[in-house]
């Protein structure tokens, strides 16, 4: 359920942030700049169709400083997790096979509404897409595999966010 999965999400969170703070690396600049691009075209593609369909023009300073400073911190972050899961999977030998590549593409199919089979035919002839699901899928078994490793009693609530136990006020 959505509670379980914002609790999920949130010691997810933690625990990369600790692991990110003891295992500070540097990024590839570069990759980081080209990472950074995309992303911000995929946003304001995304933010230009929502305003195509309100009818409304997006405003010139919808990018600014402010949001590309903004932009590329997320950036970063995901790198820094991708990166950090992807070390953790090599070094626990993850291994990524055909059923794993199934599955995920089953969702895919689910979530775009896509029949299986196209996509499955389309991933055939593009191996480059077929590289980067594996990615995804290494990086999605070495975030598990860091939630169920992490002792999720080590992680700290936000005071107004600690679950209480029902009829104690202190």
């Amino acid at each position: 359920d959505q509670k379980e999965d914002e609790a999920r999400q949130y010691a997810m969170d933690e625990i990369v942030d600790a692991l990110l703070e003891d295992n500070d690396f540097e990024l590839p600049e570069g990759f980081v700049q080209q990472q950074v691009e995309s992303e911000v075209e995929r946003r304001k593609n995304y933010m230009q169709q929502m305003m195509q369909r309100s009818g409304q023009q997006m405003p010139d300073d919808a990018f600014g400083e402010e949001a590309m400073g903004e932009i590329e911190e997320d950036v970063r972050r995901q790198l820094k997790q991708s990166f950090l899961f992807s070390a953790i999977a090599d070094r626990e030998d993850i291994d990524v096979g055909e059923d794993d590549i199934q599955e995920h593409v089953q969702q895919y199919a689910e979530q775009n509404q896509m029949p299986v089979q196209q996509l499955m035919e389309h991933l055939k002839q593009n191996q480059e897409q077929i590289q980067q699901i594996k990615s995804e899928i290494v990086t999605d078994k070495g975030r598990d595999l860091l939630i169920e490793n992490a002792e999720t009693e080590q992680i700290e609530w936000p005071e107004d966010e600690k679950p209480t136990p029902h009829g104690h006020h202190h």
